[in-house]
Parts: structure tokens; C-alpha cells; sequence
């Protein structure tokens, strides 16, 4: 082979490979561009597809996996949502960001040892990022290390004296170490920092339930439900203060609304039926969950439930053995 010949072949690979790699850029920037209108719109299913599509073309885009990371955020995937900010994060080392939504969902599932890991590259990464350090004190906290923990929400208090999250947390922590004066004053002035913070009202309403001011939670999570009306974490706990305090006709509303907006509210609703005696209303919920519900089979496992509460042991039994045929490695349907 001449060596002009071989020069010949070597310049048409490295043209072939340069077209190659600007189509490959091409077609991940119009799924990159469709996926983000889909997420302007609230379309997350669609939205999610096109991520994929681009990562396909660009697989070493850490932006790309960290919006595809958000949008499993927002359909509830949390697994998902972790392994693709992990990318993220692994992909660009200097994208706290991502660290910092690893570090929440690792909060989430009760892994402190990780969240902490997480947390801390992201100081690494950004030493003056607030958040960071109220993530490494929530980590800490769950670990134990509640003096360490709280050295770290004052850190990020002092990097940023606004913090309503460091407020709220600084909160949370004094009241679990007896000082609920303390505590009370930290909750406070969260909600005067932030008052239009979910979150802020939310862990008001926590520490006035502590307290026994039963009339100051509800209103914490009355104003939390007028920012956020489809806010499930408090709308469940109005639900059930309603139902400590015996008032069933309120509570009643708060679960029904519940149902018609969250995937297991019916759930929540049929046990309050259920637990207030009202049987056939428990029925009536729990046979209208659709067969595609992520429910369905815990659905129709309280309907077996209830049958053999009422004395029905041979509907009970055929719900049951439906659901083992089903899927045969279900224990709790065989229980």
C-alpha cells in the first residue's frame, strides 16, 4: 500500500467519523429540544422518551441525564431518578446539583451513609452552597451525629441567614433534643423568612402537633394546602388530626380529596371507611380502583380482608387465590 494511498483511506475515516459525530449531535439536540418543550408542558411520559433519544445519540452528556433525572423526578421514578443524577454527577464532577438531588432521594429511602457521601461532594464541589450543608446535617442527623449535624446547619445559616430549609431543620433537630422552646422560635422564623415555603408551614404544623397545640397545626396545614392544594403529605396529615380529634365529617373530606388526586388515595380513603365502621363504603372505594392502578392488588387485598373480617371466608379466599394465580410470588396475598 503507497503511502498516499494509505493517507487517502486515514482522511476519509477521520472525515467519515467528524460527519458521524456532528449527526450524532444533531439528532440529540431535536430530541433534546422536543424533550424540553414536553417538560415546559407537564409532559413528562413524552418528555422522558426524547431524553432517552438524545442520551442514545450523546450517551456522555451529563446535562442530559440530569434532566432526564428531573423528569423521572416528577413521574415519581424514584430509582430512575437516582441512577441518571448519579450519572449526572459522575459524568461532571463539578455538578453539585446533581449530588445534591442524589443526596435528597438517598435521604428519602432512609440511606444516610450515601446522602452523606453525596453531600459532601457537593462541598466539595461548591463549599458555599447552603443547601449542601443542610443535606450533610439532615445525613448526619439520620446517622446519629446529631452535635455534628447541627454544627452544619449553622454553617449553612451563616453562609446564608435567609434559609428558610435551615431554619426548619435547625428546628427539627432542637426539638428532638428536648428543646422545644427553642425549637418553636427556629419553626417561627422559618415561616417568616419563607412564608410561602410548603415545606416551612409543613414542619410547623409538625411541631405544634408535638406540642399539643392541636388548633396551630391545623392552620400550618390549612395555609401549606391553600400554596399547594395537591400537597399529599399534608392533606394526609389534616386527615388524620381531623380523625384524632373525632372529627370524621372533616377528615372525610380531606380523604376523599385525597383519593381523587393521589394513586393510593383511595387506599387511605377506604381504611378511614373501614376504620369508622362503614364497611360497604370501604367496598365501594376499593372496587373502583382500575385493574392498571399501581393499587390494584393492595386493593383488592383489603377486599379479602374485609371479606374475612365480615365472615365471608369463601369470597376471601377466591380474591386471594386470584391474586397468588397472578403473580405467584406474592407472600402477603398467600397470608
Amino acid at each position: 500500500m503507497t503511502c498516499r494511498f494509505a493517507s487517502a483511506i486515514l482522511l476519509s475515516v477521520c472525515v467519515g467519523g467528524a460527519g458521524c459525530a456532528r449527526d450524532h449531535a444533531a439528532r440529540s439536540a431535536e430530541y433534546l429540544s422536543r424533550a424540553d418543550a414536553y417538560a415546559a408542558q407537564h409532559k413528562y411520559a413524552e418528555s422522558r422518551i426524547e431524553y432517552l433519544n438524545a442520551i442514545k445519540e450523546q450517551p456522555e452528556t451529563a446535562g442530559t441525564h440530569f434532566k432526564l433525572g428531573q423528569t423521572d423526578l416528577a413521574l415519581r421514578n424514584y430509582g430512575e431518578a437516582l441512577a441518571e443524577f448519579g450519572k449526572a454527577a459522575s459524568l461532571d464532577p463539578a455538578n453539585a446539583d446533581a449530588m445534591l438531588e442524589c443526596a435528597s432521594l438517598l435521604l428519602m429511602a432512609g440511606d444516610f451513609r450515601d446522602a452523606r457521601v453525596q453531600a459532601e461532594r457537593a462541598i466539595e464541589a461548591q463549599p458555599r452552597n447552603a443547601n449542601a450543608h443542610i443535606l450533610l446535617g439532615d445525613a448526619l442527623a439520620g446517622l446519629n451525629d446529631v452535635p455534628q449535624a447541627l454544627k452544619k446547619i449553622q454553617d449553612a445559616i451563616a453562609l446564608d441567614p435567609a434559609s428558610a430549609p435551615a431554619y426548619s431543620t435547625l428546628g427539627s433537630l432542637q426539638l428532638g433534643t428536648g428543646n422545644a422552646r427553642e425549637a418553636g422560635e427556629s419553626f417561627e422564623r422559618a415561616v417568616a423568612l419563607d412564608p410561602k415555603s410548603v415545606g416551612a408551614q409543613l414542619a410547623l404544623a409538625n411541631y405544634r402537633w408535638a406540642i399539643g397545640d392541636r388548633k396551630g397545626a391545623e392552620q400550618a396545614l390549612q395555609h401549606a394546602l391553600q400554596l399547594d392544594p395537591s400537597n399529599e403529605i399534608g392533606r394526609r396529615a389534616l386527615a388524620l388530626l381531623y380523625v384524632n380529634e373525632g372529627r370524621n365529617g372533616d377528615a372525610e373530606t380531606q380523604f376523599r380529596t385525597l383519593a381523587a388526586g393521589a394513586s393510593d388515595g383511595a387506599l387511605a380513603l377506604a381504611d378511614f371507611y373501614a376504620g369508622t365502621g362503614r364497611i360497604d363504603a370501604a367496598f365501594d372505594v376499593l372496587a373502583k380502583v382500575p385493574k392498571d392502578s399501581s393499587v390494584y392488588r393492595a386493593s383488592r387485598q383489603r377486599i379479602a380482608m374485609l371479606d374475612e373480617q365480615r365472615g365471608h371466608h369463601a369470597d376471601a379466599m377466591t380474591v386471594a387465590n386470584t391474586l397468588v394465580s397472578e403473580k405467584p410470588s406474592d407472600a402477603e396475598a398467600k397470608a
